[in-house]
């Protein structure tokens, strides 16, 4: 017993690999995307039909007998009735035909004999030729007798084809052998496993396996399958104790009876605490392997193996492990990301912390993910359109501000204007702290203009805070909050996502302009290949961030400003 990715097939597997005289049979029954949360499950409630616990118990039982049928080699039950459809060899399809052929011929010789040697007879005082000694030899006696032989054979084989055709047609059932197709079990209101139990019975005796494991039964959620399959495991425990086989497939004569065990590999939270206990035999806890508490420590253990962990910023790594616990997961994650970054090795300014982040995105929540490269879902949607909008909103805001303290400052200098007028100087106390009050407004006025301009060239993580967050990322899961949060997924997800064409921009330009955007200059002697390109390519906004200052880009500007 153990969570999802706990290391259940991993402990199995390993014990058979040590008990290599024991052979095993593995009935897996994999239900994807019914477990990952509650949440969705309950979401999707009103989109989907689901079956009465009933018909759900049937289908269960029928993927059960169908993978149990497959597990076993069909020369080992030959005596099954479930037809299982496999290409007849040659050999047998052509002695078939023959026979066939043959047959009608033996027998119509049998019934005229009589007539052949009469009509012979006739010719006997004649002379001889080859047509009549050979009519002659057919018409011998012993040749009826050996054809006789043959006739029977002929017969008894046939009849022993035509047999077992009807015998393994007695239950109307197509399985998949060698990629044919699957037809199994018509519908029916009592259950799967009542009904062909001594078939079951038959063909797990026959299968020469002492352990049958099952696995992934739990995600059905249903309790009953685990009462059948125990009730077929006494019972066929109970025929091999009794040495008794019915179907013709008699257990071994040791002093000791071969004893069939059933693994189940499952949850802890499927039975009650006294229904776990009293339902199955012994129960072994599988300690998960990794959890989010240590999962750091496996993940730099992978890195280190492949001489990746010093790419990364190391609390980037601890950040981001507290979100995975499986182990497949973050295998994957290291897996994929080494084919990222290979084929993406011609990526200017490749950021490793922003490609791990992306992969670890894309295979934590795989389907907002493939939402993202179609241009649709959340995430999209957040940087396509509500960061522009915020944007504006917030320059709004700030050119209301800036408006109303342009007024102000409007007011004092119509103020000190009348006073130079007049001659007069203000002695009230609210004169006076409006003169005082002169550069704060004149100090905040600046700072809304500089924020103002900086605005429209921020990234997404640079304009979230406390009082807005909720706001910007209140429906994304925690992973992707904290991802856009640290700025680890940004504008430039895409560069992460797609090869390096570079059919409009050269790796050297794109470089350039990814400094810019990042806000990580070059040197103003960077080399440029396409200054025109450049300038096409660059929002207005940038040449105000020391990041746009370029040798090549102003030498272009100059010589091409009557353009």
């Amino acid at each position: 017993t153990g969570t999802y990715g706990a290391g259940k097939s991993t402990l199995i597997q390993s014990y058979e690999k040590q008990s290599k005289k024991e052979k095993f049979v593995y009935i897996s029954l994999a239900r994807f995307g019914e477990d990952c949360s509650k949440d969705e499950d309950s979401s999707n409630n009103n989109n989907q039909t689901h079956e009465t616990p009933k018909k759900s118990l049937q289908t269960l039982e029928n993927k059960v007998i169908n993978q149990l049928i497959h597990s076993v080699a069909p020369h080992r039950i030959p005596k099954t009735r479930f037809l299982i459809k496999k290409e007849i060899s040659s050999r047998k399809r052509l002695i078939i035909k023959a026979f066939l052929t043959v047959l009608p011929l033996l027998l119509l010789y049998h019934i005229k004999f009589n007539y052949l040697k009469d009509y012979i007879d006739t010719f006997e005082t004649q002379d001889s030729s080859v047509l009549l000694n050979v009519l002659s030899f057919i018409a011998n006696e012993w040749v009826l007798f050996f054809t006789g032989i043959l006739l029977v054979a002929a017969s008894l084989y046939l009849v022993n084809v035509l047999i077992t055709f009807l015998e393994s047609n007695k239950i109307l059932a197509k399985f998949s052998l060698g990629g044919n197709a699957i037809e199994v079990f018509a519908a029916a209101d009592d259950s799967n496993f009542d009904r062909y139990l001594d078939e079951l019975l038959y063909i797990i005796e026959c299968s020469q396996a002492k352990v049958f494991v099952f696995e992934d039964i739990d995600r059905f959620k249903s309790s009953e399958i685990f009462v059948r399959l125990r009730e077929i495991n006494q019972l066929v425990n109970q025929r091999l104790s009794n040495d008794i086989s019915k179907n013709g497939c008699r257990s071994s004569q040791n002093k000791h009876p071969r004893v069939i065990r059933f693994f189940y590999m499952m949850r802890d939270d499927l039975f009650t605490c006294k229904d776990r206990t009293k339902f199955f035999d012994f129960i072994i806890p599988v300690v998960p392997i990794i959890v989010a508490t240590n999962s750091y420590e496996q993940l730099a253990k992978m890195l280190n193996a492949s001489n990746l962990k010093e790419q990364f910023d190391d609390y980037f790594l601890r950040d981001i492990s507290l979100y995975i616990d499986d182990m497949r997961v973050l295998k994957n994650i290291v897996n994929e990301y080494q084919i990222y970054s290979e084929q993406l090795r011609e990526r200017p300014r490749l950021d490793c912390n922003k490609l791990f982040a992306l992969i670890s995105y894309k295979n934590l929540y795989p389907e907002d993910f493939t939402k993202l490269q179609c241009s649709q879902g959340p995430v999209y949607d957040l940087f396509a359109w509500r960061k522009s909008q915020f944007v504006v909103e917030e320059v709004n805001s700030l050119n209301e501000r800036i408006k109303s303290l342009n007024s102000e400052l409007e007011e004092l200098l119509a103020h000190e204007q009348e006073a130079a007028a007049t001659g007069t100087v203000p002695v009230s106390s609210t004169a006076i702290a409006e003169y005082e009050d002169y550069p704060d407004i004149h100090q905040e006025l600046e700072k809304l203009i500089n924020k103002k301009n900086k605005m429209e060239t921020s990234k997404l993580h640079e304009l979230i805070n406390e009082d807005n967050e909720n706001e910007m990322l209140g429906c994304l899961q925690p992973l992707i909050k904290y991802l856009i949060r640290q700025g680890y997924l940004d504008e430039t997800y895409a560069d992460y996502m797609s090869y390096f064409i570079g059919e409009s921009n050269t790796p050297r330009d794109h470089q350039f302009l990814r400094s810019v955007t990042d806000r990580q200059a070059e040197e103003f002697d960077y080399q440029l290949d396409y200054p025109e390109r450049i300038l096409v390519d660059l929002n207005p906004a940038y040449f105000g961030n020391v990041e746009t200052l370029n040798n090549a880009l102003l030498d272009y500007i100059l010589e091409n400003e009557s353009k």
